[in-house]
């Protein structure tokens, strides 16, 4: 049901989108970019179209559409852990998912040096007080 009335809602923003400038189009592609790199699994057809549509790859409108967010700062957020994968005897691919959607927007123009992606994922998880 709520994913109907979302869908609905986008169809109207669609209808309507002769009225709107191009400021308004760019945040209605940059927040359904975020709804589908947030999906998972990954679906890479879909984010490959959709990354045509933004005009800036390094951007999207995150939670509840107004905070600006990261895609590549969202991947850093959550990884694809192969623990548990592994135990039940899963196939993992090669490369894996959340690697896969970060060779993807880095192809296409993704900026990998905007932030410290590789501190934010050890601070988040306070690895720095883990010694070696």
């Amino acid at each position: 049901m709520v994913y109907n009335i979302y869908l609905f809602i986008w169809n109207i923003l669609y209808l309507f989108s002769f009225c709107l400038n191009e400021d308004q189009k760019n945040m209605i592609a940059d927040r359904k970019f975020y709804n589908i790199i947030t999906r998972y699994p990954f679906d890479m057809d879909s984010i490959e179209e959709e990354i045509k549509n933004v005009s800036n790859v390094d951007k999207c409108y995150g939670e509840c559409g107004w905070i600006d967010s990261n895609p590549l700062l969202y991947l850093t957020q959550g990884t694809y852990t192969t623990y548990y994968r592994r135990k039940n005897n899963e196939y993992i691919p090669n490369p894996t998912p959340d690697i896969q959607l970060m060779n993807l927007l880095v192809a296409n123009g993704a900026n990998i040096n905007l932030y410290p992606y590789a501190w934010i994922e050890v601070y988040r998880n306070n690895n720095a007080r883990k010694k070696n």
